[in-house]
């Protein structure tokens, strides 16, 4: 909701932060909720585009090679194994999208101008996931979370009933803490600066300063990956 309305309340034709008297305030939050009215909220682009990176991120998680950790002993007696293959999925993600999207007939601006349908497909595709993990914890067998299951529906599905939500090999809680989420958010800022590039022929100082630190953050997360997992031991 807050990403949704800080797109509304300042964009090209009106920003609420900009206005400078209560009056001219009142002013900009009706044009805000004029917005509402006529923005389009959600494409079938947005939502193929926002699926398939995902699917990808999580074919990556499974497929690409790197160091496999186990888990903590469960209730059951039992590890999981993870792999820590997020800093090559990383690599691979960028240059991915740097090198294949205009073979694709694509250009990363794109991403600008469908910011507000990408935001909506995400949080729909989280819902869809969230209900899918919430309906996996029913099966006979599965390990519930401490907290998790407290007979309230509405209170289990958004603290996560099951304790670790899997689909074979492909564990849900592992690979979207860091994948899809982090890597994009890289992808989104060079959507914006590809879009202010195209727009004023030239890229900000505070532009590449955003996209640097940012993606170095990011770069961290996933270079130490293990180490952002708690209580792994690596397996030899």
């Amino acid at each position: 909701g807050v990403v949704l309305f800080l797109s509304l309340a300042c964009n090209g034709s009106v920003c609420l932060l900009a206005s400078g008297t209560p009056g001219g305030l009142v002013e900009q939050l009706d044009a805000v909720l004029a917005q509402t009215a006529s923005v389009t909220w959600w494409s079938w682009d947005a939502i193929g585009v926002v699926g398939a990176w995902t699917l990808a991120q999580m074919v990556l998680y499974v497929g690409l090679p790197g160091p496999v950790v186990e888990g903590v002993v469960l209730r059951d007696k039992t590890r999981l194994r993870y792999p820590m293959n997020g800093h090559l999925a990383f690599w691979l993600s960028l240059a991915a999208v740097i090198h294949l999207l205009p073979l694709l007939g694509g250009n990363l601006s794109w991403i600008y101008d469908n910011y507000l349908q990408l935001a909506t497909a995400s949080m729909g595709l989280s819902l869809a996931l969230s209900a899918v993990s919430y309906l996996s914890s029913f099966a006979p067998g599965c390990l519930l979370a401490d907290g998790g299951d407290s007979g309230n529906p509405i209170y289990d599905f958004f603290i996560g009933r099951p304790l670790n939500p899997r689909v074979g090999l492909l564990d849900l809680k592992a690979c979207c803490e860091l994948r899809p989420g982090l890597i994009g958010w890289v992808v989104l800022n060079l959507g914006c600066a590809a879009k202010q590039l195209q727009t004023t022929g030239a890229v900000s100082a505070p532009m590449v300063a955003i996209n640097a630190f940012q993606m170095l953050y990011v770069w961290d997360a996933l270079y130490n990956e293990q180490a952002t997992t708690p209580k792994l031991h690596a397996r030899k």
